[in-house]
């Protein structure tokens, strides 16, 4: 994945991916089927199809252990949150790539929430509110889940918040040509 382009004077802060215990089902499911795999193919009884059956064995657990562990940790590695000094930016896409850039100075609120299982390994859901002049009510939210050490990351995104210049929303109108004189 292509990184991000800097601004003048910019640089990153810190760079995050979902929690790593997300891949601990994935983990599971590759151990799981090439335990069973192994069982199956060894216990092809001899005949004149036992390379076919073992071939066949070994393409369907290839097929499971492709959908169910290799392309959740493609999807994990791939989707990325960089915070620089300036934006907060999010990739998304495995083969097609996805982004957003969203200007600290546009940020309105950032809050947490934290399930059990979330606070046994220190990560959240972290909703970050902005002045958003396209979607109702002037405000969007941009929600990013399994953030590993979830507290830590909120205090750093609102000090940068915080030092952040403000965005003047909406943005002033051009003076009128018609009238020089006035400005």
């Amino acid at each position: 994945m292509r990184p991000p382009v800097w601004l003048e004077g910019e640089h990153s802060v810190i760079h995050l991916r979902r929690h790593v215990y997300t891949l601990i089902g994935p983990a599971l499911v590759l151990l799981l089927c090439s335990g069973v795999g192994a069982f199956l193919v060894a216990t092809v009884p001899e005949s004149g199809a036992r390379t076919a059956l073992r071939w066949i064995i070994a393409g369907a657990v290839a097929a499971v252990a492709a959908r169910w562990a290799v392309w959740p940790f493609a999807v994990w590695y791939a989707n990325t949150h960089v915070l620089t000094t300036r934006r907060l930016i999010r990739r998304e896409g495995v083969f097609g790539s996805r982004g957003v850039e969203l200007g600290l100075g546009r940020v309105l609120d950032v809050s947490c929430r934290r399930t059990v299982l979330q606070r046994t390994f220190g990560a959240g859901r972290l909703t970050i509110s902005f002045a958003d002049p396209a979607a109702p009510g002037g405000r969007g939210s941009m929600v990013v889940d399994d953030v590993p050490l979830i507290v830590d990351v909120q205090r750093l995104l609102l000090a940068h918040v915080e030092a952040a210049p403000r965005a003047v929303w909406p943005p002033p109108a051009p003076p009128d040509p018609a009238l020089p004189g006035l400005y």
